[in-house]
């Protein structure tokens, strides 16, 4: 930050090359400046889904502008709002679900993977040993919203309109956004579900709290299928959908299983709470396969349970 605080007589005594060098790096600083101002300006529902894939991805350079004190920024000029297919090239480490890029290989691919390979609370995981504890039911606050379908090309999230939420132990989570899988991640008693959504949310202290719905093969999802109408076919590609309530990709009944876990793709960042539905939903066969054809695989391996434990409300 040098280069802006000079006085003017510094700048005549600096030699051609150096001054060439100074612009250079700070209009380096001013383009990191102007991906922060991007992120923070961005209104509405696309505020939320870039908010959220930081904390997923982890990304250095948005990092380590984010964390500047703001009087250490310099005045900046007006900037274009961040635009989806930005949201999906932020994350440039080239993971997958398969081959020298999948999940056995993640860790190698970036420092910030570690916990890939060395966490000792991953997820998904089989839920079989379950203990029944008394606790109090989870709180849903979620309201109808316009949804942004995003193809990241590994899979497909729907950005959620900020002002939904649910409490957990008096906690609130602000719904950000929900992702899908098929086959399911997480496995009961060894079996997966054809598809799940997972509805992410995000606490003030930054924790996930993370409602994992299963739907198996039957008749179709009417709330999947205002999804699914729009759903976006190319990497990159991004769609506004119909309004839903999400409380409509639930359940009736809101019996769940709760354990801490992880991120189920990089950074694989641990101390997530799960809570994932005990009863199913359905799903036709053309939704699961409308899916599938798009996202063959989409799923992360069941991880060791270790010494955890899980909590059937």
């Amino acid at each position: 930050m040098l280069c802006f605080r000079a006085s003017v007589s510094t700048w005549y005594k600096l030699s051609v090359c150096l001054l060439t060098l100074a612009v250079t790096a700070c209009s380096q600083g001013v383009r990191e400046s102007s991906t922060e101002a991007a992120v923070k300006t961005q209104p509405g529902i696309m505020l939320a889904m870039a908010d959220d894939d930081y904390a997923y991805l982890g990304e250095a350079p948005l990092k380590d502008a984010l964390a500047r004190p703001a009087d250490d920024l310099p005045t900046l000029p007006t900037v274009r709002p961040i635009q989806a297919q930005t949201i999906a090239a932020l994350d440039n480490h080239g993971w997958s679900y398969a081959g020298p890029t999948g999940p056995e290989h993640w860790a190698d691919l970036h420092p910030e993977f570690s916990l890939c390979r060395q966490g000792l609370s991953q997820s998904p995981i089989d839920i079989s040993a379950i203990i029944k504890p008394r606790g109090t039911p989870l709180d849903f606050h979620y309201q109808t919203s316009p949804l942004h379908l995003i193809n990241d090309g590994r899979n497909i999230k729907v950005a959620y309109n900020p002002g939904s939420y649910i409490v957990q132990n008096g906690k609130r989570f602000d719904l950000s956004h929900i992702s899908f899988h098929a086959p399911s991640e997480h496995t009961i008693s060894g079996r997966a579900a054809d598809l799940s959504a997972d509805l992410v949310h995000k606490a003030s202290d930054g924790q996930l709290a993370i409602i994992s719905v299963l739907f198996n093969e039957g008749e179709n999802n009417e709330a999947l299928s205002a999804i699914w109408e729009y759903m976006p076919n190319s990497p990159g590609e991004h769609r506004p959908s119909a309004n839903i309530n999400a409380l409509d990709l639930l359940p009736k009944k809101r019996n769940y299983y709760h354990y801490l876990g992880s991120l189920t793709q990089p950074p694989c960042t641990e101390n997530v709470s799960w809570n994932i539905m005990a009863s199913r939903g359905s799903v036709s066969a053309e939704q699961v396969s409308q899916y599938a054809f798009l996202f063959p695989n989409s799923a992360r391996p069941i991880q060791p349970i270790r010494n955890r434990y899980v909590q059937q409300y």
